[in-house]
Formats: C-alpha cells, sequence, structure tokens
C-alpha cells in the first residue's frame, strides 16, 4: 500500500498553491455550513458556491430562511438542481427555531434528524461550522482515497475508515476537508486530469491502468420525469407572476414530448414535494397558501 506520509505531503504542497476560496471556510459560523452542506449535496462545486452566495445574501440568517415561502427559495435555487434540497433546508430551519431557539444543533444525530440531513451533510455542519475535527466525506472522498489506495472506485466502508483514521494521525481533517474537496474538484475528477496530478506515479489506479473510462453521460436523464420537474419549474420561474394556466403549462411542455399519464404523474410528485401548488385550475411555483 502506497505511504501515508507521501500522500500527505504532496497534498499539502499542492494545496498551498491551488486552494479555492469557499467563503464558509474559516467563519466559524454554523448558519454559513448549513446552508453549505445542502447546496452541496450532489452539485459540482463552482455551481455550490455560486448559489450559496445567493442564499446568504437573500436570506442572511435561518429565521429568513425559516420564514422565507417556497416560492422566493425556489427562485434564488434556480437551476441549482434536485430543489426538494431547498424545501428540507426552509423545514429544517422551522424545527431548529421552533426547537432549538434558532441555535444550529452541534451534535451529529441531533443535526441527522433534521429534514434532508445524512451523515455528509452533518459532518459539513460540525466541520466548517464548529470547526470539529470531523471527515465531511463526499464523493471526492471517496473517489481519491480509493483510486490512490486500491486503485478502484470506490471502496468498502472498514476499509476507508482505517485510511480517514491514518490521515487523521498526520493533520486534522481541518487540512483534509478542504483540501480533498480542491483536489477532487480540480485534478481527480469523474473524468481526472491524470496528466496534471502530482500522484499519476504513485496512484494505483493510473500506474496500473486500473482507472475506468468513464463517460461523462446524463444517464436515461432526457424524457425522465426528473427532466420534466425541471422543465416546469423554469417555466413557472420566468413567468411574472410564477403561475400559469394547466391547459397552458400541458401545451409549453408539449415539444418535450411528454404525455398526458407522465405529465400528471410529474405534477403530482412537484405538489408532493411542496415545489408547486395548484388552485383554481392554476399550476403554482411554491405554496398557494403563501401568497
Amino acid at each position: 500500500m502506497n505511504n501515508y506520509k507521501k500522500f500527505y505531503d504532496g497534498l499539502f504542497l499542492w494545496h498551498q498553491n491551488n486552494k479555492i476560496a469557499f467563503p464558509w471556510q474559516n467563519r466559524n459560523d454554523p448558519y454559513y455550513a448549513f446552508v453549505a452542506g445542502y447546496c452541496a449535496q450532489q452539485t459540482q462545486i463552482a455551481r455550490v458556491i455560486t448559489i450559496w452566495k445567493s442564499l446568504i445574501k437573500t436570506f442572511p440568517t435561518i429565521s429568513n430562511v425559516a420564514n422565507a415561502s417556497n416560492t422566493e427559495l425556489l427562485k434564488i435555487w434556480d437551476n441549482a438542481g434536485y430543489p426538494r434540497r431547498v424545501i428540507n433546508m426552509k423545514r429544517s430551519a422551522q424545527i431548529i427555531m421552533t426547537e432549538y431557539n434558532g441555535l444550529i444543533p452541534n451534535n451529529f444525530e441531533q443535526l441527522k434528524e433534521l429534514p434532508g440531513i445524512g451523515d455528509y451533510t452533518a459532518s459539513v455542519i460540525l466541520a466548517f461550522g464548529y470547526q470539529k475535527d470531523i471527515a465531511a466525506i463526499d464523493i471526492n472522498f471517496m473517489r481519491i482515497l480509493s483510486r490512490y489506495f486500491f486503485g478502484k472506485e470506490e471502496i468498502e466502508k472498514e476499509k476507508l475508515n482505517n485510511i480517514l483514521k491514518k490521515l487523521n494521525k498526520k493533520d486534522s481533517f481541518h487540512f483534509w476537508n478542504p483540501a480533498i474537496m480542491d483536489f477532487g474538484s480540480l485534478i481527480c475528477k469523474a473524468k481526472p486530469k491524470c496528466e496534471k496530478c502530482i500522484f499519476n506515479q504513485k496512484c494505483i489506479s493510473y500506474t496500473e491502468n486500473l482507472l475506468i473510462n468513464k463517460q461523462t453521460k446524463r444517464k436515461n436523464y432526457l424524457g425522465s420525469n426528473r427532466f420534466f420537474r425541471g422543465k416546469i419549474l423554469l417555466i413557472l420561474r420566468e413567468t411574472k407572476t410564477n403561475k400559469i394556466e394547466n391547459t397552458k403549462l400541458r401545451q409549453e411542455v408539449k415539444d418535450f414530448k411528454i404525455n398526458k399519464a407522465v405529465y400528471r404523474e410529474v405534477i403530482s410528485e412537484l405538489e408532493k414535494d411542496e415545489l408547486i401548488s395548484i388552485k383554481n385550475n392554476y399550476i403554482y411555483l411554491g405554496n398557494y397558501k403563501e401568497k
């Protein structure tokens, strides 16, 4: 197995010259980390920073998020994808205001009880908001360590935990979290830039030619329910009144070859997720009751 010291030394030197300025880092602000945790779920870091800045500017406190309408949040969220995240963020903010006196929990299990928060988001909040020495394991963490040490795209949790313990002996996760995030965002991507990688003479995946030649593909996305959900929300966001007649909306999405059954299913899903509401044959962005 590769030497942990070489991995640490190499990444440390690389990070000195290639840091990405995450605006929620080094702030000791749980709310900043709270918003970042939701934004970072399944999203590229460049987009995370953009949507994070928009949310913080419009909703500078957790109370602002708790009292915001779904419509306001969805307008700011724009096309960042997986919009249920911002609705879950609002639900969590409301719980925090009522059950925790507006103070974001600094306990892992309490955080995981909030809507839309799993291990990763809880770790982001604790690591960046409360400066706790905890690993924020995202796809970057898994991919980089798996490739470098094992020549795989993903390893078992037990092996990962073993590596994390050894890395933690070299330095705290205050270093590892941002360094791994940055390296994964810039170099060791799904389609890695191995020719620019400082580890290309040591990484098992590269030296043993084990890298999977992944094609960046939007598998089954076009024509999927998720595709149509996105199109419907886009149409609603672009209307001046954030509403549209059901029949008119049906006509507008007709060009995307959506049949009646799928249309009804998608509308039902969006309503259930509180991304739209229906009143008097009108489709509203967000919750009609908030209008």
